[in-house]
């Protein structure tokens, strides 16, 4: 299985545009502030945009923004959910750019599917002296903050529809210093949570956009049992409740070397 097999389809990208968690613009604005950047830039590229929800949250600080990402059913849904950007094909190994055009890169849960040297090598390529590249992800939301109902619920969902080897690349903010080394230089990381308010049948929503459902939907079973086990089993844990849910994050930001300054001018 290629690793971005389990993200194509209509399917998954109408999910990925409509019930995955809004956090894009509160990391990116965390990650940004931390970097202590100047609060505009110019050309802005998001690597791996998916269905265009990390894009959008690369908006404010963009003259202009574009999104690249392999699957050309995310970039459908990407291009018609979102006026404000160009949108490609290309995978992050290989962007269809000119070099030093780029004042900031993006990688919100992407770099992890790539040839990671190969992707950063290309980053490096494409932006100018001092531009930066903000790499960041959050994992999935499987907590609350005042017990572990969610928590044993989640481990039996993972019991019954298991984490498929996906060949994503762990990366975690040293893991990305070590893998950035003689290309990029740090300037900004951190490890955090962030939290976002679900009801169940919301919740059960993002739970169909997770990989391990679409993995037991390519091995052949149907989605509407998947969506039925969750509509039974998640109102226990709600219990009627708008709840919030906790999800673990983290951000790195890199600047490209510059002979007077590693910081991108706006």
């Amino acid at each position: 299985m290629r690793p971005t097999d389990l993200f194509d389809g209509p399917l998954m990208a109408e999910g990925y545009a409509s019930a995955r968690p809004r956090l894009h613009d509160r990391i990116l604005r965390r990650a940004l502030s931390a970097a202590q950047c100047a609060p505009a830039f110019g050309f802005c590229l998001d690597a791996g945009c998916g269905a265009g929800l990390s894009t959008a949250a690369l908006l404010p600080y963009a003259r202009l923004a574009a999104g690249a990402d392999a699957l050309p059913s995310m970039i459908r849904r990407a291009a018609a959910r979102l006026r404000g950007a160009q949108f490609c094909v290309a995978r992050m190994e290989a962007l269809p750019l000119r070099d030093a055009c780029c004042n900031l890169v993006t990688a919100a849960g992407s770099l992890n599917y790539t040839d990671v040297r190969a992707a950063l090598e290309e980053t490096a390529r494409v932006l100018q002296p001092g531009g930066l590249l903000a790499v960041y992800d959050f994992a999935p939301g499987r907590r609350f903050r005042e017990d572990n109902s969610l928590e044993e619920w989640f481990d039996t969902f993972l019991a019954r529809y298991p984490k498929p080897d996906d060949g994503a690349v762990p990366l975690d903010p040293p893991a990305l210093r070590a893998a950035t080394g003689g290309l990029f230089e740090p300037v900004a990381d951190g490890v955090f949570e962030e939290a976002e308010l679900f009801h169940d049948a919301r919740y059960a929503d993002y739970m169909m956009t997770e990989t391990n459902v679409a993995a037991a939907v390519r091995a052949g079973a149907s989605p509407a049992p998947i969506r039925q086990w969750l509509e039974e089993t998640l109102p226990a844990v709600f219990r009627g409740q708008t709840r919030e849910v906790l999800f673990e994050a983290y951000f790195a930001v890199f600047a490209k070397p510059s002979s007077s300054s590693t910081r991108s001018a706006p």
